[in-house]
């Protein structure tokens, strides 16, 4: 087309002289301004499309950030009230009923069993936290899992939690170097989790095995909802949970399988969840490195209980305080009290106790400094850092301090009385 537009063409004498006289650094300028105008034209509009996109995404990402937030705030009230609204009612039988009737005895179950679930609903919020920035510490041993597994099914059953279903668990003795604490909370988390999607009647099987001498398996397996492929894939993503209605019959934050895997991998191990589908139930399966059984490893016993000691309590929340006075005089102890770090200083100094349970965050002198000054002076009483702060470096903190041992509110009351009984 361009030969052929050129051989058409006739361009008068005047036309050519015309064209002569227009400059050619002119037409070069003018089109090459014109071009660059152009190309920043279109690289502005570009660039204005992709500001428009990375907007609408942002956008659109904080409407989903607002979404999950009001959606998690949500659940975490309807775990809490439930368990509150079962503890108000229960106060309320025992301060209009008789202490010798059948309600008493169910109400005070009751408020047993709710207040170990909101206990544990508070461990979780505050330990995935942890998980998720690294400051959950370990502190591993070599541990039977069987025996691991035994006592966390123990205290859910104690609690309540595996109430109509038929829990099981085969497999023989097999070792592991981990934290029996946190193994504990995982297996407690993988077992309540199947309890959630399991109806009364169903069943949960555990079973232990060893793949090879390198590794041990434990897989809680369950007849109850199954999982669709979608709930399989993001089953351990935080606060994820299949749907359901409004009812929430499973409850549940969806934190702790979150919890349970960050466990496991800080052990060095994996987990994994499968499902035949909807309505066929589910497998998580654990798996940590195996380890060499100890020589001397016996079954563990609950030490019989030790002789009365003499107790200093400091701590400023009056229930607190009351409740843990009345726990420990029940078992026996003779117990002196305090409600704040000066006056526990004093009594603690003065008395020289057997063991002082010591808060942390006290009013005039908080337990770190409490502490570090019974030690400056020469005492050797036993001390426990009860309190609620309870990250590693909490932890660490109190022995620096001179405590012996760090207690999480609220402690589990057997070990708590254990040990009482058993400080040296």
């Amino acid at each position: 087309m361009h030969y052929a537009g050129m051989h058409a063409a006739q361009f008068p004498e005047a036309a050519v002289t015309g064209a002569a006289s227009v400059g050619k650094g002119w037409l070069a300028g003018s089109v090459t301004m014109i071009t660059l105008f152009v190309l920043i034209a279109a690289l502005l509009l570009s660039l204005m499309e992709g500001r428009a996109a990375r907007m609408q995404a942002s956008l659109a990402a904080a409407a989903e950030s607002s979404r999950a937030k009001d959606e998690f705030l949500a659940m975490l009230g309807h775990e809490l009230r439930n368990p509150l609204a079962a503890i108000t009612n229960a106060v309320y039988v025992l301060q209009h009923g008789s202490p010798t009737g059948a309600n008493w005895q169910v109400a005070r179950d009751v408020i047993a069993r709710q207040s170990q679930h909101l206990a544990h609903i508070v461990d979780d919020l505050l330990d995935v936290g942890g998980a998720i920035t690294g400051k959950i510490s370990l502190e591993r041993q070599a541990i039977d899992l069987r025996a691991a597994v035994a006592s966390a099914l123990a205290a859910l059953r104690a609690a309540g939690r595996t109430a109509e279903r038929q829990v099981e668990c085969q497999g023989s003795a097999a070792w592991v170097y981990a934290d029996r604490t946190r193994i504990e909370q995982v297996v407690t988390n993988l077992v309540a989790n199947a309890v959630q999607h399991t109806m009364p009647g169903g069943r949960i099987e555990l079973r232990l095995a060893a793949p090879s001498r390198y590794e041990v398996e434990l897989t809680v397996s369950d007849d109850g909802a199954g999982m669709d492929a979608e709930t399989v894939a993001r089953a351990f993503e935080l606060f994820y949970q299949a749907r359901q209605g409004p009812e929430r019959r499973r409850g549940g934050l969806g934190i702790g399988l979150t919890l349970a895997r960050r466990i496991v991998e800080m052990h060095g191990g994996t987990i994994a969840g499968a499902s035949g589908g909807r309505d066929k139930g589910a497998t998580f399966a654990v798996r940590l490195p195996a380890a060499a059984a100890p020589a001397a490893a016996q079954a563990g016993e609950a030490a019989p209980p030790g002789p009365a000691r003499r107790v200093v309590i400091v701590e400023d929340s009056l229930d607190a305080l009351v409740s843990l006075r009345m726990v420990l005089e029940q078992a026996g102890h003779f117990v002196h009290t305090a409600a704040d770090g000066p006056s526990g200083l004093d009594a603690i100094a003065r008395l020289r106790p057997d063991v002082a349970l010591i808060d942390i965050g006290l009013p005039g002198l908080d337990g770190y400094r409490v502490a570090e000054r019974l030690r400056s002076s020469g005492l050797r009483t036993y001390l426990v850092a009860l309190t609620g702060y309870g990250l590693g470096e909490d932890k660490g903190r109190a022995r620096e301090s001179g405590f012996d041992a760090h207690l999480t509110k609220p402690p589990p009351v057997d070990q708590l009385l254990r040990l009482v009984a058993q400080a040296a």
